[in-house]
């Protein structure tokens, strides 16, 4: 299973001079937003000079940083089997971007039907990307918005109590919340409107598995694998999905062309 993919951006040198352009190109955003729709994430993003002009590269994990797992138990039965009694987790896993797709193991007699289970997430810890400055706080709030969804019967929202130091957001406490599909944004507001700047967001692992269908004819409790979105996504090309991602927004930042390396997976 494919773990990285490495892009790399190359933009000759125009009329700015290295060190302008190394800086525009290095401002410019990665999708985000596209990329969590894969459940990938950036692990590192740097901006050197590289003949003759400047190299974006940027690595993707399309894992999380440790993999969550489970178990499966079985209501009492005789010899022709049973059904999925229940899905336990044993480990939250980190790093979460999209639940892992539930894979349950053949223990039973192929002419049976397979249980199905569906995985959802929470919030396992806080990272502070940027402290901002100019925080009261008096008047600043953290409110988590998004990534529950609707058709969930019970979902509980995490929460984000902020410490501020001298107008800078040093600490974030959470609440884990219950029932997410995604990670949710943190915004960030000060309504004395002083504060600006700081970014933080949720680190996600596993909360639970909501098991669909007790399937039937189970000798044993089969294995339970948690599978990367991304690796069941885009199987056969993990790399496609990053291929020349940045190139229009980059040549648009900086007027000049883009060429991108094929990007290379590990």
């Amino acid at each position: 299973m494919s773990t990285t993919v490495t892009t790399v951006y190359r933009v000759a040198q125009g009329g700015l001079s290295i060190a302008a352009l190394q800086a525009a190109v290095a401002a410019v955003p990665v999708p985000l937003d596209v990329i969590s729709a894969y459940g990938a994430r950036v692990l590192s993003d740097s901006t050197a000079p590289a003949a003759p002009g400047v190299a974006r590269t940027i690595v993707f994990s399309l894992v999380p940083a440790s993999t969550a797992t489970a178990n499966a138990s079985l209501f009492p039965g005789d010899a022709s089997g049973s059904p999925i009694d229940a899905i336990t987790m044993s480990g939250a896993g980190t790093d979460y971007i999209l639940p892992p797709i539930v894979r349950i193991g053949a223990t039973n007699p192929p002419d049976d039907l397979d249980a199905k289970a569906y995985a959802y997430l929470k919030a396992i810890g806080t990272l502070i990307v940027s402290g901002g400055t100019g925080y009261n706080p008096a008047t600043t709030k953290a409110f988590v918005v998004g990534g529950l969804p609707s058709s969930l019967k019970t979902t509980v929202a995490a929460t984000v109590t902020l410490t501020i130091a001298l107008g800078v957001v040093t600490a974030a406490a959470f609440t884990p919340g219950s029932g997410y599909t995604s990670v949710p944004k943190i915004v960030v507001v000060d309504t004395s409107g002083a504060g600006s700047g700081a970014k933080i967001t949720l680190r996600m692992g596993v909360d639970f598995i909501d098991l669909a269908f007790a399937g039937q004819g189970y000798k044993s409790a089969p294995a339970i694998t948690l599978a990367p979105a991304f690796s069941v996504m885009f199987a056969a090309n993990a790399g496609g999905p990053f291929d020349r991602l940045m190139n229009t927004a980059i040549e648009r930042a900086v007027l000049s062309p883009v060429t991108a390396d094929a990007p290379i997976v590990a």
